[in-house]
């Protein structure tokens, strides 16, 4: 299907709360998260977990799936239904 989108919520996130202070409000488990890493808490390093008081794994949950993947494979599946 020509002109379809692929939702990604760590631009959405980026776009509309910038210096994560909803996140921050509602998840006070992130309340010290760097912004640097406020929006793709997956990518900090056990140093900034540490500082922010946040083990992901631990004190909040590690992500449930690969954004960048799971749009690749979706894109793959579109391009086997239009060869059909």
């Amino acid at each position: 299907m020509p002109g379809y989108r692929i939702f990604n919520p760590a631009l959405q996130s980026k776009k509309f709360d910038p210096d994560g202070t909803y996140i921050r409000r509602y998840v006070p488990e992130l309340a010290r998260v760097s912004a640097k890493r406020i929006h793709e808490l997956h990518l900090m390093t056990a140093d900034e977990q540490e500082r922010a008081g946040c083990r992901i794994g631990t004190d909040y949950p590690s992500p449930i799936v690969d954004h960048q993947l799971a749009r690749q494979e979706y894109l793959n599946l579109g391009k086997q239904e239009a060869t059909r």
